[in-house]
């Protein structure tokens, strides 16, 4: 049914403005001459010679410090260098790989903060060169080392010179990271005989030709070293060319050691565990079943959301006529039915929500692509040890939306896919991972909301202030609270969120100690670790992001976690640990009979996740029931769609008491590092939990009013904002709240994906807005930190009694600005709410009036109108 007061529509004005691109006044520090001339002279000088080598027909293939045409030259420099690729790509060079922090945005109100985490570091760059590219890069440097201008057309180049700090071939060293061989390294003592499964991610090369002959001489290597190739993977769109090979543990151990034929691989980019996503099942006895009748028939409507995930029980009582299964990669001999527990946990909370909240069910039928095998050998669901992840998503996501092969699209319909999965092998530091930069892909292409979980944590956290396990046990609730928060905060850079949780254009969820299992949970020895604060919880995995981005984007309940103390060599420890009484109440297999009735507990933000997809559903619901306008598509129609539903999810979003806390004590305390502080917090809380009630549903004292579009470089959508009559000189408090979503096209080689930026400004280039409001008195991000991902939200309020006249209105404007030249053309579909919210002591229906001013500018053919219930 449609809501009384439903969200209503903006529009922007007729005239789109060209505005000024940013100027770039990041400070770029760089050397004289003479000072790299003397460090880097001998390096140009080997180059010079190895040229000179390769004319006389020596063969120097075997040397691999060596520099030379087909060979990975990396330069590292001081700073970026804004279109460095096009450079590089006027001398010759194929652009591989840029690595190193994003930078900070140029467009605020105030001067730009960096992140002392990253203000210093440098940036890498990647290039294939051909032997003209260098003999060319010679010449340049020739003609810098002799201060000579530089010639027509190549000025950046003595830019590049000046702030050069490194140059140097792609290694060993950069293929085999220590993480990697960290991983490698405890495989191989927990199965010290059995084979070895890596992926290799092997240089893009675009001719295919040059690629094909690349993968033979790959193969050829891998062959000698005993090993098989078993899945390949290449997808052209994000530049990803893979193969995952199995290797006797002999061979392992040699690229643990950064030695042999494909340590020094010259097709090889970067060796990395295999991708693995597992999900341990719970042995604890099942509850009592929930009396709720599934429907006679399955809904008629074309589902609109997909979760891909393991293998559900599709006939039980929770699920039947509820959902459809489209097996794809993973066949259902691969999941015995007793096995099947977390596609059948997350569907159920999907639909129905946590059982004991006593939500009403989502009507509308869930697709489900499993990618999860569920072994009968005991061990956890995971996905298929004999194909790369990456692949098994596009090839899932593709069925939904154009087909495999020639079957027809699946879910032709879908807007919001959930995805809670997380390579426990690729925890995220600075790097995309392709898997990420694959949901960036797939999200902007087919206009989907990829909805992600950040990862559950299962390390040991190091708590300080208990001399034993008898003293934290005895100490007072708030004391266990206070030493646990400190914990947290000190350890956040040791549980980053897992790929592909960085994703920029994905919905990234953190989960709450939070549920509906009731106070008596905890007894006995287990300790209930925030008590009444709604805290992340214990497992859950923290931001931030790409380029120190907002990440989680959001947190939504997921299940309270008892927290385990336990002594090690170094001290206390702590870990997170279910309990029987507490956390979220979903369906599940019978494991050991036929039952089709069975319910649990669990926890993670896998569950937060799927009640993140669950709210998406019933904005899109409520969305449906507001017709659209004569001449006007549906949203679902639209480009849009996407960043819509990831806007409007936003929008409710709070931090509550918890930030309150935590921004009282967390450091640094001095008001003068507010913003480091609430990055700090952001790190845990995202933007906070949505409210979905009030998103979609006005009242006298609130109203949300939602614009659409598509914006590209140097333009601006401008939005006026009626302000209601009832307010003028009052001195009551007001609250305005922005939220912007956007989804970039992914720049698949550079350091960041994001190719387009949006901004919210006022009429100043600012972001005040009115007078009337400010964030003084608002616990949340700071909105210079809100702009350096995809989703930007923001809270003003405030009491000063503001005179204004009749029919007036403050301005919201929305700009972009392409990273890269090669985005100057190119669109970024957006959604922009604003919600304006009054004390309920003010005797006037500002919905009422809001509404009444936007639909009489409609019918007089200005800016902004509503959309009509």
């Amino acid at each position: 049914m449609p809501t009384e007061r439903p969200i209503l529509k903006l529009r922007p004005s007729q005239q789109v403005r060209r505005i000024p691109g940013a100027p770039d006044r990041r400070r770029r520090p760089r050397e004289s001459v003479e000072t790299q001339s003397t460090r880097f002279g001998g390096e140009f000088e080997r180059l010079r010679r190895t040229l000179d080598e390769i004319e006389a027909g020596v063969d120097i293939a075997a040397e691999p410090n060596r520099i030379v045409p087909d060979r990975v030259l990396v330069l590292e420099l001081k700073n970026g260098v804004q279109n460095f690729a096009h450079e590089a790509r006027r001398l010759g060079f194929v652009w591989m790989l840029e690595e190193g922090a994003d930078g900070n945005d140029n467009i605020t109100d105030e001067e730009d903060l960096v992140d002392p985490a990253t203000a210093a570091d440098p940036r890498l760059y990647a290039l294939m060169p051909s032997r003209e590219a260098l003999q060319t890069l010679l010449r340049l440097w020739t003609a810098f080392t002799a201060r000579e201008p530089a010639p027509q057309g190549y000025s950046k180049w003595w830019q590049i010179f000046a702030t050069l700090n490194v140059i140097r071939t792609w290694s060993a060293e950069d293929r085999v990271d220590q993480w990697t061989r960290t991983i490698l390294r405890d495989q191989i003592r927990r199965n010290p005989t059995g084979a070895v499964r890596i992926e290799f991610d092997l240089w893009f090369r675009e001719d295919p030709i040059v690629r094909q002959a690349r993968m033979v001489a790959f193969q050829a290597k891998v062959t000698a070293a005993d090993g098989r190739v078993l899945d390949r993977v290449l997808l052209e769109p994000i530049q990803y060319h893979a193969a995952l090979v199995e290797l006797p543990v002999t061979r392992a151990l040699e690229l643990i050691e950064r030695a042999g034929p494909l340590a020094t691989a010259d097709e090889v980019m970067v060796v990395r565990p295999q991708s693995f996503s597992p999900h341990p099942s719970s042995e604890r006895d099942p509850l009592e079943p929930v009396d709720r009748a599934p429907p006679a028939q399955p809904d008629t409507r074309a589902p609109i959301a997909a979760l891909l995930d393991g293998f559900p029980i599709e006939n039980h009582d929770l699920l039947r006529n509820r959902i459809d299964v489209y097996p794809v990669d993973v066949t259902p001999a691969e999941a015995p039915p007793h096995r099947r527990m977390h596609g059948t946990q997350m569907a159920s909370l999907v639909i129905h929500g946590d059982l004991d909240g006593g939500h009403p069910p989502i009507s509308r039928t869930l697709l489900v692509v499993p990618v999860l095998a569920s072994p009968a050998n005991g061990s956890p669901e995971h996905t298929p040890t004999d194909k790369l992840a990456v692949g098994m998503i596009e090839r899932a996501v593709r069925a939904l939306k154009e087909g495999v092969g020639d079957g027809k699209p699946i879910g032709p319909d879908v807007l919001i896919i959930n995805h809670s999965l997380g390579d426990m092998h690729s925890p995220f530091e600075r790097r995309a991972s392709h898997w990420s930069r694959l949901l960036d892909y797939l999200s902007h292409r087919y206009h989907v909301l990829f909805v992600v979980s950040a990862g559950n944590a299962q390390d040991g956290l190091p708590l300080d202030g208990f001399a034993n396990l008898t003293d934290f046990r005895r100490a007072t609730p708030d004391a266990r609270t206070e030493a646990i928060l400190t914990a947290l905060e000190r350890a956040r850079a040791t549980r980053p969120v897992l790929s592909p949780a960085q994703s920029c254009n994905s919905l990234t969820v953190g989960a709450l100690h939070s549920d509906f299992a009731g106070s008596s949970a905890f007894t006995g020895a287990a300790i209930d670790p925030f008590g009444a604060l709604k805290m992340t919880n214990l497992g859950s995995r923290l931001g931030t992001g790409i380029g120190g981005s907002i990440k989680p984007d959001l947190v939504m309940p997921g299940g309270r976690q008892a927290a385990r103390a336990r002594v090690t060599p170094t001290g206390l420890e702590l870990f997170s640990q279910e309990i029987e009484g507490a956390g979220q109440r979903a369906a599940i297999p019978d494991t050991r009979g036929g039952r089709r009735d069975r319910t649990q507990r669990s926890s993670g933000t896998s569950n937060a996740a799927a009640l993140a997809t669950r709210g998406a559903i019933r904005i899109a619901d409520a969305l449906d029931d507001i017709p659209a306008a004569p001449g006007e598509a549906r949203w679902r129609d639209r480009q849009t769609r996407a960043v819509i539903l990831k806007c409007l999810l936003a929008h409710g979003c709070s931090w509550g008491d918890i930030g309150r806390h935590l921004d009282g004590f967390y450091p640094p305390v001095a008001a003068t590092s507010n913003y480091r502080r609430r990055v700090a917090i952001s790190q845990f809380l995202g933007y906070g939990e949505p409210d979905v009630d009030r998103v979609i549903s006005g009242s006298a004292h609130r109203v949300t009013m939602l614009a659409d579009a598509t914006l590209r470089n140097n333009r601006r959508h401008e939005y006026q904002i009626p302000l209601p009559d009832s307010l003028s000189s009052l001195a009551e408090l007001r609250r305005i709240t922005v939220t912007l979503a956007w989804s970039s096209p992914v720049r698949v080689s550079a350091a960041s994906p994001r190719s387009i930026r949006l901004v919210v400004t006022d009429d100043e280039g600012k972001s005040h807005f009115w007078e009337g409001v400010d964030r003084t008195n608002v616990i949340q991000p700071d909105h210079r930190h809100c702009s350096k991902g995809t989703l930007f939200h923001s809270v003003l309020d405030g009491r000063k009694a503001v005179p204004f006249g009749s029919r007036s209105s403050f301005m919201i404007g929305v700009q972009a600005v392409a990273e890269t030249t090669a985005f100057n053309q190119v669109d970024a579909p957006y959604a922009l709410a604003v919600s304006f919210e009054t004390a309920d002591t003010i005797r006037a229906d500002i919905y009422q009036e809001i509404r009444q001013e936007l639909e009489l500018r409609a019918r007089a053919g200005v800016a902004v109108r509503a959309r009509r219930p």
